[in-house]
């Protein structure tokens, strides 16, 4: 894991508390995904956070870390958010807008009816093709 590869330890053991682990575990995460000037060769990080309004807590700040992170300059992180909530950046993280880090938002519509259909008939085909295959072995 990335954590792993920054030689971060979580669980506690050698930095005290839990909580003393996980502030070291964030303070060198941002240093890697936002590098000091000088240190720019290592390529971009893209972080793709799936079910994004599901993170959503009391205080949200590891939420409004990762985006002030991918929003300052020279961050090497690009952060793809993936929610139900369309307006999950305004209605839950208000304070982005004062942290000078509001996402570029981008709205997929849902598939119809028809186009569910579509892809369920197309998968369960699939599925009794690769069943007849196998009964055919």
């Amino acid at each position: 894991s990335l954590l792993q590869a920054l030689n971060v330890e979580v669980d506690g053991t050698s930095t005290g508390t839990a909580t003393e682990a996980a502030s070291k575990a964030s303070k060198q995460l941002e240093s890697f995904l936002v590098p000091e000037r000088g240190n720019k060769d290592q390529g971009m990080c893209l972080v793709m956070v799936d079910e994004m309004d599901q993170l959503l807590c009391k205080a949200n700040e590891a939420l409004y870390a990762l985006f002030e992170w991918a929003a300052r300059p020279g961050s090497r992180l690009i952060l793809v958010g993936i929610a139900n909530a369309l307006d999950l950046t305004e209605r839950f993280l208000p304070k982005l807008r004062a942290r000078g880090a509001v996402p570029k938002a981008l709205c997929f519509t849902p598939y119809s009816a028809s186009e569910l259909e579509s892809i369920l008939v197309q998968r369960v085909r699939s599925a009794e093709q690769a069943g007849d295959d196998a009964d055919a072995d």
